[in-house]
């Protein structure tokens, strides 16, 4: 199987996603797998707004499995859920200012 379909090739993903997708970098298959599902996920809740449900998290992990976003089992669902929340946890701690920085006088 080639690693760099298009994203329309992809199972739950459809011209939509890919044109949202393709909005924030992500053109082929091998750039959501080089990104990941959850990275790719908080990117485009970033851009799209509340308009991005953890449905379309699972349909990114799904399409990286080859599974029905549908399909996918409440035990890998929570673990890509995890996934995101950590990294979301880790973008804010790189963009909220720092108790311990001195101000200039």
């Amino acid at each position: 199987m080639s690693d760099d379909r298009p994203l329309e090739q992809l199972t739950n993903l459809g011209k939509i996603s890919a044109r949202q997708l393709a909005e924030i970098g992500i053109k082929s298959e091998a750039d959501l797998r080089a990104v990941g599902a959850a990275a790719a996920y908080l990117k485009l809740k970033d851009h799209f707004g509340r308009g991005v449900s953890l449905n379309y998290l699972y349909a990114l992990d799904g399409a990286l499995k080859g599974v029905r976003w549908d399909a996918m089992p409440e035990t890998e669902r929570a673990v890509i859920r995890a996934e995101a929340s950590t990294l979301l946890v880790g973008k804010k701690k790189k963009t909220s200012p720092g108790k311990s920085r001195k101000r200039d006088p």
